[in-house]
């Protein structure tokens, strides 16, 4: 496998409880980005006879003559209150963005009695070329010896990941929090990708800096209570698990669209 790194806009977010002028501050980096990613691209594909494109919502990746692919579960992109007026326009530039690509791959289910998502993939108007694919994660259950029958009652297990500085932030509330826990066993990964794993206890908490695939399967699988963001790479992996029952999804405030998915597996799908 040939990999080429196509630098990537990373997002900041702020401290407060509202993201809005952190969002309206990173615009005109996030345009930038996505002209020149799409001018890195046209030379790859040059240099490299390149015959199908996977944008993984990154908008520059599309090219003229290259069937290209978006992927995206955020057809609707939902706005703070006091913007929403403003969420038919933003709609109607995502729209024109995706209509760039060849197909956009939704990784959602079509029948929205079904739907992770809900109307965040499932808008009234939806770009002329959506395609469901269903949802994906890096785990499967089949894969793993472990199931409902394993659980461990007494296991709490928190999975941190997102943004900073409010990874940071709900690591510090959390592990003041977890000292009060009933539970006996308390594991928290702080998601961090280091040269090395790394394992210390904090009062009663047992904590990781990053647990591999198989370990963090065995360990959703065990846990009779997990707390993570509601991200929705996190709430398909615990959909993939069947461990969406026993999760406390807590958004990261002021992102809109883990408030609303949080409000909405909480009614819909729990």
């Amino acid at each position: 496998m040939h990999c080429i790194e196509i630098p990537s806009f990373k997002m900041k977010y702020s401290t407060s409880n509202s993201q809005v002028w952190a969002v309206v501050k990173a615009f005109p980096k996030l345009i930038y980005y996505s002209i020149r990613e799409h001018k890195v691209l046209k030379r790859i594909v040059n240099e490299e006879n390149i015959d199908f494109i996977i944008s993984d919502n990154r908008f520059g990746l599309f090219h003229k003559t290259v069937p290209s692919a978006y992927i995206t579960h955020q057809l609707l992109i939902k706005l703070p209150k006091g913007w929403a007026w403003m969420e038919p326009f933003v709609a109607f530039v995502h729209r024109c963005i995706i209509n760039r690509f060849t197909e956009c791959w939704v990784p959602d289910f079509e029948d929205m009695s079904e739907s992770l998502a809900g109307e965040l993939s499932h808008p009234t108007k939806k770009p002329r070329n959506v395609r469901y694919i269903g949802t994906l994660s890096r785990f499967s259950k089949r894969c793993t010896p472990y199931g409902r029958e394993n659980i461990t009652p007494n296991l709490a297990l928190a999975i941190l990941s997102g943004a900073e500085p409010q990874r940071t932030m709900l690591e510090k509330e959390l592990l003041t929090s977890l000292q009060e826990d009933q539970h006996e066993d308390i594991i928290l990964v702080q998601g961090k990708v280091e040269a090395e794993q790394k394992k210390y206890k904090v009062g009663k908490v047992t904590v990781y800096n990053y647990m591999h695939t198989e370990e963090l399967q065995e360990n959703i699988l065990k846990a009779d209570n997990i707390i993570c963001r509601s991200g929705y790479s996190s709430i398909m992996d615990l959909h993939a698990l069947g461990k969406l029952q026993n999760a406390t999804l807590i958004p990261t405030p002021g992102q809109t669209e883990q408030e609303y998915l949080a409000e909405y597996i909480s009614n819909h799908i729990k």
